[in-house]
């Protein structure tokens, strides 16, 4: 009988509120599966025929040894999503590339460490100084982890976060502070192999006296999203299943949208890692990431 694995870690394996949902699901449809931690040495991949990427969150520690895994997982099964595609979506300036692309994205600027705090905000200010308040976060993370907002009358303490941030050797995305997000939240629009599942309404995180909100259930609800909401969302998947010609789906993905001044939707992040999908909103979901891996196994003919 064919067996998967979902990769999760045991600091983040508590705060995954998928997990529960998706290894009940797999017992109900008969689904040989076991979670497991990437960073255990005791396992052996070539055991499992999908190796799926859940919430192993704690890479932002160790990325290095994270994508080490991740070769040694490919060469010795199937690893979900694909790595490559990992690789991609873990640096966040693929919201660049997508940007160049013509998908609608949240305005985006990545420092560069080697020239110093005040050129990075420079640049940046010419380029975005009619929002009031920005947002910094590291290009690599995970979580909300190092993740601020900041306003242009405290310049002090976003220079010493960027400060900060380089000196973990971390380069920044920064970005203008949309408004709308105070009210409207922000979109989290699911996809289970290849095709829409369920939206959630995320409220705002990061407040205007810069305190940051856990990103816990308590500021998610139920949200339709809407027609501009997922034609936005499948353009931002069909580019990544172009540019890395995919002969499948992506077998989970989900991709965050918020409204410009104007109410249009842009991509604020698209995550085809290891997302939070938001399952216990839509339990159903949990059966469909199951199905979906079960037909995989029938088209790998174990």
């Amino acid at each position: 009988m064919p067996k998967c694995a979902f990769v999760t870690d045991h600091q983040s394996i508590d705060v995954d509120f998928d997990m529960p949902l998706i290894t009940d699901a797999a017992n109900t449809i008969e689904l040989d599966a076991a979670v497991v931690e990437w960073d255990d040495t005791n396992i052996v991949w070539s055991n499992f025929d999908l190796v799926i990427l859940r919430s192993p969150w704690n890479y932002t520690n160790k990325l290095e040894e994270f994508l080490r895994w991740g070769e040694r997982v490919t060469s010795a099964t199937k690893l979900i999503n694909p790595l490559d595609v990992v690789k991609w979506n873990l640096s966040k300036d693929y919201l660049i590339a997508l940007q160049d692309a013509g998908v609608p994205t949240v305005p985006t600027y990545i420092t560069n460490p080697d020239i110093g705090t005040d050129d990075n905000f420079s640049a940046f200010f010419k380029l975005f100084s009619s929002s009031s308040d920005f947002v910094m976060k590291p290009l690599v993370g995970a979580y909300s982890r190092d993740v601020k907002r900041f306003n242009w009358g405290d310049l002090r303490s976003a220079f010493m976060h960027l400060d900060y941030l380089h000196r973990k050797n971390s380069p920044v995305l920064m970005q203008p502070y949309m408004n709308s997000v105070d009210s409207y939240g922000e979109t989290n629009l699911i996809f289970i192999d290849g095709i829409y599942s369920h939206s959630i309404r995320k409220g705002a995180l990061l407040l205007e006296d810069g305190t940051v909100n856990p990103p816990d259930f308590q500021y998610r609800s139920s949200r339709n999203a809407s027609p501009d909401e997922i034609n936005l969302a499948s353009q931002a998947l069909q580019y990544v299943s172009n540019k890395f010609n995919l002969s499948e789906p992506l077998l989970y993905g989900r991709v965050d949208i918020i409204h410009d001044e104007n109410g249009a939707p842009m991509i604020l992040e698209l995550e085809v890692s290891e997302p939070s999908l938001s399952m216990p909103i839509y339990k159903q979901s949990a059966v469909s990431l199951c199905e979906a891996i079960k037909r995989r196994f029938n088209t790998m003919n174990v």
